[in-house]
Order: C-alpha cells, then sequence, then structure tokens
C-alpha cells in the first residue's frame, strides 16, 4: 500500500511538472551522436506535417538534395558540403529553378541548418577528440530542436497561406516587409546611424552567429487563445499593419539566451510597473487597478475591466492581499517564486534576489588600476513592483517600436546593475563613520596621534580605507541639479529618499537614518520632514484611475558620495539614458545617448563614454581622486 501511494505521488507530481512546463522554452535534448544525415531531416519534414523525400539525382553524383513541402511551401536542402536552402511556393508565377523567392527564408534555414550540421559533426567524432567544455552530442541535439521548431512554424504559416492561394505568400515574406519598413522610415527622416565602436553590419552578423549578453526580442505569429484580442484603434499615417487572421495573433517575445549554446533561453525581461503601465498606453490597453486596490476577482471571470480578462494577457487568478507574486498572464507573467508586493516587494528583488524583498543592497567597486579607494554601495530598493515581460501582443510595426524603446531604457538599467555582485543588506546599520581611517584600540592610542597626522586627514591627503556610495533609483521624475550648494544638504540624501537637490550632510549619516526618517521619508516619493502632505494620489506613486499616458520614470541612476576632504557636503552624480533635448543640464550633445548631471564643480566631461563603456560604479571614485590635491 506505501508503494502505492508512492508510485502514484511520483506520478501525479510528474504529470504536474510536465503540464507546467512548455515545450518551447524548457527542451529537453538528449544527447545525440549521430552525424547528419538526409535521412534525419526527412524524418523531421514529416513529423510536421510535410510531404518529404530524399532526391539523390541531382546534376552531381554526390549531391542529395531532401524536398520538403507542404500545400504552399517548397524546400529544397543540401547538407552535402555547404549548407544550401531554396524555399519556392507552388502558387503564383514562381519557378523553381528560377531566382530564389525568399532569399531571407532560405539564408535563415541555412544558417540554423548548418548549425545543427556542425554540431552533430563534432558530436560523432567527439570519441576521438579530447572533453570539450560543452557537450556537442547535447549541443546538437537542441539544435536539431531549433530546426524542428522552425519546420513546425513554417507548416503553421503554410495552413494559413493555403486559404487565401496567391495571396498566401505574404506570410512568408511579412518579416522581410517589417524589417524594410523600418529602414524606410529611417531613411525618410533622415536620422543619422548611431556612432558605435562595433561597425553595425559586423555587430548584425555577430548577434546572429551568438547572443552571449544581447536581449533578443523576436516577432512571432501564434496561435489565439480564445478571447483574447487587442481592441482596434486607429493606426497612425505610414504605418505598417501586420496580417490579421482571427485564429492567430503577433506577439513579440523577450528573452535572454543561455551563454551555453545547448540551453534553452531565459525567457522574460524584469520591468517596473511604471514600465509596464506605459507599454499597456502603447498597445491602448490598461492594467486595471483592481491589482493595486486588492480587489479580488475569480479565476476566469469574463469582467471587462476587472482581472478575469486583461484583454490579449488572458485570465489570470485571484489577487488577494495586495499580493502581485501570483499574477500570470499571457505577456506579463510573475511566477508564484517571485511574489511581490506593494508593501514590500521590488523589481529590483525580482531582478538581484530572486524576488525575495530586501530594503538594501550592497555591493564593492574596486578600481582596476587601483586609481581610488574601493567603493562600497549602498543601494536602496525602489518600492515599486516588478515584473517577467514576456509576450506583448502586437499589431503594427510602430507598436513594436515604442515597446523596443521602453524595453531598451529598462534593459539598460538591468545590465549596468547587473555588472555588480549585489547582496541583500538586512543588517543592523553601523554607527560607525565608514569614511574613518583611524582604529579606536584605546585612549592611549589616541594621545600618540600628531597633530601632523590630524592636519592631514583634515586636508585630504589621508587615503580612506573604502568609500560609501549611496545608490538611488528614482521612482518620479526629478528637477534639474542647478547650481547646488554642499552646505544645504538635508534629508533627502540620506540613502533612503529621493537624493538631494543641495547638499551637505555627515558621511555616517549616508547610510542610515532614524525610524522617524524612515517613516516620514520612502523611496519613489517626495516627501521629507519639512514637507507637507498635501499630495496628490499621484505623486506618491499610487495611480487610482485609468491615465490613457503614464508617465514613467526616467530610466536614472543616482550616486551619491560624501565629498573628499578639505571640502565638505555630498556629491550626486546623475546618469541618464534616453533622448535629451537641448535645454538638459549634463554633458549636453552626447551621441552615446547617456546624460550625467552632477553637483555644483563637478566636471562632467567624458562621464558619457566612461558610462556607455561600462564604467558607471567607478565615477564616484574618478570624482573622488579629482577633488584631491592638484
Amino acid at each position: 500500500m506505501k508503494q502505492h501511494t508512492t508510485i502514484s505521488t511520483s506520478i501525479a507530481l510528474s504529470r504536474a511538472a510536465a503540464t507546467s512546463l512548455s515545450a518551447e522554452q524548457h527542451l529537453v535534448a538528449f544527447p545525440d551522436t549521430a552525424p547528419p544525415s538526409p535521412t534525419k531531416l526527412e524524418e523531421w519534414g514529416r513529423a510536421v506535417g510535410m510531404e518529404a523525400f530524399i532526391d539523390s539525382s541531382g546534376k552531381s553524383p554526390a549531391t542529395t538534395t531532401i524536398m520538403m513541402a507542404g500545400k504552399v511551401l517548397v524546400l529544397d536542402v543540401d547538407i552535402d558540403g555547404g549548407v544550401v536552402v531554396k524555399a519556392s511556393f507552388a502558387v503564383g508565377n514562381h519557378n523553381a529553378n528560377g531566382p530564389p523567392a525568399a532569399p531571407d527564408l532560405d539564408a535563415f534555414l541555412a544558417r540554423d541548418i548548418a548549425r545543427w550540421v556542425d554540431a552533430a559533426n563534432r558530436a560523432s567524432l567527439a570519441a576521438a577528440h579530447r572533453a570539450q567544455a560543452e557537450d556537442p552530442a547535447v549541443e546538437a541535439a537542441y539544435l536539431g530542436l531549433v530546426v524542428q521548431d522552425h519546420l513546425r512554424y513554417l507548416m503553421m504559416l503554410d495552413s494559413l497561406a493555403v486559404a487565401e492561394g496567391e495571396r498566401g505568400i505574404r506570410w512568408f515574406m511579412e518579416p522581410v516587409s517589417a524589417a524594410q519598413h523600418f529602414l524606410d522610415v529611417q531613411k525618410s527622416i533622415g536620422s543619422p546611424q548611431p556612432s558605435i565602436d562595433i561597425p553595425i553590419p559586423h555587430l548584425t552578423m555577430s548577434l546572429l552567429a551568438k547572443y552571449d549578453g544581447a536581449t533578443i526580442a523576436r516577432l512571432k505569429l501564434v496561435p489565439s487563445s480564445e478571447g483574447v484580442g487587442v481592441s482596434p484603434q486607429s493606426n497612425p499615417p505610414n504605418d505598417h499593419t501586420f496580417p490579421q487572421v482571427p485564429s492567430h495573433s503577433w506577439v513579440l517575445e523577450f528573452n535572454r539566451p543561455s551563454r551555453l549554446r545547448h540551453q534553452p533561453a531565459n525567457c522574460g525581461i524584469v520591468v517596473s510597473q511604471s514600465r509596464l503601465r506605459t507599454i499597456q498606453a502603447v498597445l491602448a490597453m490598461d492594467l486595471s487597478t483592481d491589482v493595486l486596490m486588492n480587489m479580488s476577482v475569480p479565476t476566469g471571470s469574463t469582467t471587462a475591466a476587472g482581472l478575469g480578462n486583461l484583454g490579449p494577457f488572458g485570465p489570470i487568478g485571484p489577487v488577494t492581499g495586495m499580493n502581485m507574486g501570483n499574477l500570470a498572464f499571457n505577456g506579463f507573467m510573475i511566477s508564484p517564486s517571485h511574489a511581490q508586493s506593494i508593501d514590500n516587494g521590488s523589481w529590483v528583488d525580482l531582478l538581484l534576489n530572486n524576488g525575495a524583498p530586501a530594503e538594501y543592497y550592497k555591493a564593492a567597486y574596486n578600481s582596476p588600476s587601483q586609481a581610488h579607494p574601493p567603493l562600497s554601495l549602498r543601494l536602496t530598493a525602489p518600492q515599486e513592483p516588478g515584473f517577467l515581460l514576456q509576450e506583448v501582443p502586437v499589431k503594427t510595426a510602430s507598436e513594436v517600436s515604442h515597446i523596443l524603446d521602453i524595453v531598451r531604457e529598462q534593459c539598460w538599467l538591468n545590465e549596468l546593475l547587473g555588472m555588480l555582485q549585489w547582496q541583500p543588506d538586512n543588517a543592523a546599520l553601523s554607527q560607525k563613520d565608514p569614511t574613518s581611517v583611524l582604529p579606536a584600540t584605546g585612549p592611549e592610542v589616541e594621545e600618540s596621534v600628531s597633530l601632523e597626522l590630524l592636519a592631514s586627514v583634515l586636508a585630504g591627503a589621508v587615503t580612506p580605507h573604502s568609500i560609501p556610495v549611496s545608490v538611488y533609483l528614482p521612482s518620479a521624475m526629478l528637477p534639474p541639479l542647478m547650481g547646488s550648494n554642499a552646505s544645504h544638504f538635508g534629508l533627502e540624501g540620506l540613502g533612503v529618499g529621493p537624493p538631494p537637490i543641495t547638499g551637505g550632510s555627515s558621511a555616517a549619516s549616508l547610510f542610515g537614518s532614524t525610524d522617524m526618517e524612515m517613516e516620514m521619508e520612502i523611496p519613489g516619493l517626495s516627501m521629507s520632514m519639512n514637507s507637507g502632505m498635501d499630495m496628490s494620489m499621484v505623486e506618491m506613486g499610487m495611480e487610482l484611475s485609468n491615465s490613457p499616458v503614464p508617465s514613467r520614470p526616467p530610466p536614472m541612476i543616482v550616486l551619491s558620495s560624501p565629498a573628499r576632504a578639505p571640502a565638505a557636503g555630498m556629491v550626486e552624480l546623475r546618469a541618464s539614458f534616453g533622448e535629451f533635448g537641448d535645454n538638459k543640464v549634463g554633458s549636453s550633445g552626447s551621441e552615446c545617448g547617456v546624460e550625467v548631471e552632477a553637483s555644483a564643480g563637478v566636471d562632467t566631461r567624458g562621464m558619457d563614454e566612461v558610462i556607455r563603456r561600462g564604467g558607471i560604479w567607478g565615477l564616484p571614485g574618478r570624482v573622488w581622486v579629482n577633488m584631491g590635491p592638484k
């Protein structure tokens, strides 16, 4: 009886795991040491519903062509020597022996089939070679699954094309049409290509070959779920609308490919709630405020404005206790393990700590050239929930462009934060000055301190063990830094609230505050002990109305550190990313899209390029060095 119970439990767990895992996102690749062969491609074609056979009657006796065909699409694949793919169509005036009908499709399939052929060849010869870091047999199996997925996708397009006759070829040409639309728009507005270190053609080819470190967005067609669909809206002039059918919809899928090519991608990008709202505004949709106001809706409810049906995002389960951790709908998803709440959750927790809430995070930065003392960074987690953005339904090219701009801003923040090893810092705050360089070992040591050493400390000639840096991510637009005065630094710069507009405080207060200060000051809220309570709910970060175009916080990182003696007060740096006007303060005229603002007296020239190259966390150290004796 006990054995039967164990087996039943095991079967139930297996079924639950199989149900929860998506076959597309969690590919299970068993090692495959077989060499590449036309027979395998033939089997894959038949498995997805294609007519497939091997043709050995080519011009060369060494050439074997695999013929695979649907109702409309016909593929000729040759893997002898170099991989060659030629697509043709069974409708229209397309000659199989004429010029390529879809050269971009040919190149795409040839590239991925060639990857599988190369991995399969290495896997079949692995016994004769020394061990490799990546098992070529597993890589070959995974790449084989990728090729099968391509064939399955093409057959889905084939089923749509056959119903439209000759006009159905558009389903196979749509990626080229969409790409050409973006190029035409770029030329029409006369926008110059950005100045980057790596030439764009080489960068494009590198991304096609290897995705390490890149965030990939894929536009693809998927079967529509029942009741799913974006409400119709008027398209701007000169926009490109994707082909539409009731049974399918277009989605923009985001993922981070694994550093190991044979492993599946890490689907989804962590985004903040404000950027999620902006994406929904682009789609003329709205995330119901029921989520924020703790209004639970039963699972499967079809209330138009409630949680039961969020338009194309599908139904979600009940939400109670203002917990946003169990949201799971097509496009914006947080698994239960990434439980977030308005009370104690943050998108930074989802990014850095696997969803576990923490009020502060700490990290260390050491100068590669030892130009300045180590930096002790302390990040205040913004009080803004996070989501895992996976798939966004789109209908037009302009929607894709706007969404990519929003995601680009979030990726800029995510990647810069990901450069350091952040650890939760929930320990009691130390009352010791972190910039102290004098060990307190007893009265006899204090008496022996010479006047010369004291003068050196006051003059800034003594190097501290470390420099404390407070890191803040604004959840609202900050006033510009004008000519700030170090003597007017207030509670806003304590690292627990919005950064200071003017500054001046002790270094010890940078890492802590009293309970009263914590109650009166919350990150993202423009409140301090001297401010009134006559604030609107929007100013406090709580939007109770369905705003048509919600604002999103600027992609900004604020760094505050104590000024180097003999100067007093704090030095503040603000690094932003995006489009800027001529009236912005800081490194104006930057071609890399990075804007830097700083406290009065700090030279920001060249900082934009430093940030673009990944050196943002060393900027407080650079400022400390420049403030030293000349």
